[in-house]
């Protein structure tokens, strides 16, 4: 398999060594060839950028940055191993031009930043004959540019103007630019001297040892990862390299992995008082508005929280959205199953990854509004270890109901619950439950039941270890479709109500 198509847009299953064989073809052959690297922003704008869809389109290659977009190419059969970015393109790429005597040029990027990048490179390969300059992509300074890279006979040309500014200047200069290969590579901050930050670490493939980076770089003390990714003319500042893991072997690029490497993007940098856990199935149309939601009510209440997306070995779109998510906002997190294990299984990793003081779960659909969290924080400020969300309660509001036939299941269900194993709790199928941190960790370790039914078995748990369950009335409204089946989910979660009875 030569390509993956993922939500339209196209990626070739190219690892670093074919993407620089690649471009070492491209330059021997001629002409002018976009390289694009996609990402999972790439993806998502791409969807409602038909301008930005079509430039890709057109690109000569379409490099997988980020092992989302990995990951959704795998599942379709590409054989990739590793994500091929920009900026870990720069240092092997310079090495080629070296090499073959190929002419690079470095454009965009904080002024200043470019030539450092160039000096650097200098300094790794002696022979390479590598120019710079500092220009932004606006019209007004496009003249200059090109004769920078005309006199300099460029055959190589890096961009740092930020996607998709990069992209597009790429593609309608594309005639003009006189070069063989035009790549974007920029898109988070350098900290001169120092080494990359706000990026995340590159992920080679297995077995790649030492500093790929060729210079050693150091660190500084104090990371800038707090100056802006602009700078004050409003460009991307450049990255360079980005010195090597800490580890000899990554695991990136094996599926068994992906569960314990989570989200490739920044993580939450303080303390979270609230964790949302969040599991997905198949989630690509619910789950951009449910994101934007939690994100806009959880931002204008300025405390300190972590949205951790969980997703459950989906074979759509759901983990490009997740992780286009985390690139956006520090305070989204990614948890990934290898293959669909159930709501139970996936919720149990996303709790063990929570490091709130308070964890609360709600479905991806957001049934429940997120601002009906108020109500069981209170409960747990009066005393209460677990407060869930209750459709059943006379205060209750339900403004769409669910199928008749599926609200007669659900009263039956939840009869035989209070009758057999929790008594006086009227609903404990609503997904939007608040649980002390302390409580969550305890009652989902050792979770046995993967699939719906979990429920029952966490609130078990819970009062068994003599835990407050306070039931809240909430507003809820149904959100079709559903992934439960009236009949299958049904039997098993009965199933698994009646082995917790027997177990005691």
């Amino acid at each position: 398999m030569t390509e993956a198509r993922i939500l339209g847009v196209r990626v070739d299953c190219l690892g670093m060594g074919a993407t620089l064989g690649r471009i070492e073809q491209f330059v021997d052959e001629g002409g002018t060839h976009l390289v694009a690297t996609v990402n999972p922003e790439f993806v998502m704008r791409a969807q409602r950028d038909r301008e930005f869809a079509r430039v890709l389109e057109s690109a000569g290659l379409c490099l997988p940055d980020g092992m989302g977009v990995v990951w959704a190419a795998r599942r379709q059969g590409c054989a990739l191993r590793e994500t091929v970015s920009g900026v870990d393109l720069i240092e092997p790429l310079a090495a080629m031009c070296a090499r073959r005597g190929f002419r690079l040029f470095l454009l965009g990027a904080a002024p200043g930043v470019a030539g450092e990048l160039a000096a650097t490179l200098r300094l790794a390969h002696p022979t390479l004959e590598v120019a710079s300059h500092s220009g932004g992509p606006e019209p007004a300074q496009e003249a200059e540019t090109l004769k920078l890279i005309h006199e300099h006979g460029s055959q190589v040309l890096l961009v740092a103007f930020g996607a998709p500014a990069q992209e597009l200047w790429i593609d309608r200069l594309r005639n003009r630019l006189g070069v063989a290969v035009a790549i974007g590579v920029a898109g988070r901050i350098w900290c001169p001297g120092a080494g990359a930050v706000d990026r995340p670490a590159p992920q080679p493939a297995r077995g790649r040892r030492g500093d790929r980076s060729g210079w050693g770089l150091r660190l500084p003390d104090r990371p800038c990862s707090a100056r802006p990714r602009l700078d004050a003319k409003g460009r991307p500042r450049m990255a360079l390299p980005t010195p090597p893991p800490a580890v000899a072997h990554p695991t990136y690029g094996r599926a068994s992995d992906l569960r314990s490497q989570g989200s490739q993007f920044s993580q939450v940098r303080s303390r979270a008082v609230l964790s949302i856990v969040v599991p997905c199935f198949n989630e690509e149309q619910r789950l951009p508005r449910t994101i934007e939601q939690i994100e806009r009510y959880l931002d204008a209440r300025n405390t300190p929280y972590e949205l951790i997306l969980v997703d459950d070995g989906s074979a759509d779109g759901t983990r490009l959205i997740m992780d286009a998510a985390a690139e956006r906002h520090s305070a989204v997190r990614v948890e990934g199953l290898p293959h669909n294990r159930g709501k139970g299984r996936a919720l149990a990793v996303g709790v063990e990854a929570a490091k709130g003081d308070e964890v609360l779960i709600t479905d991806a659909d957001l049934s429940t509004p997120i601002e009906e969290l108020e109500k069981l924080q209170a409960a747990l400020r009066d005393g209460a270890g677990v407060a869930i969300g209750s459709r059943a309660l006379r205060a209750s509001r339900v403004e769409i109901s669910q199928p008749v036939y599926r609200v007669l299941m659900g009263k039956a269900f939840n009869l035989i619950v209070q009758a057999v194993l929790l008594p006086g709790i009227w609903d404990t199928q609503c997904g939007f439950k608040l649980f002390r941190a302390d409580v969550a960790h305890s009652v989902f370790a050792g979770l046995a039941t993967d699939g719906f039914g979990f429920d029952p078995e966490v609130l078990y748990r819970a009062r068994k270890q003599g835990v407050k369950i306070a039931e809240v009335p909430v507003v809820w409204r149904n959100s079709a479709p559903t992934k439960v089946s009236p009949v299958r989910s049904s039997l098993d979660m009965l199933k698994h109500v009646i082995r917790l009875r027997l177990r005691g």
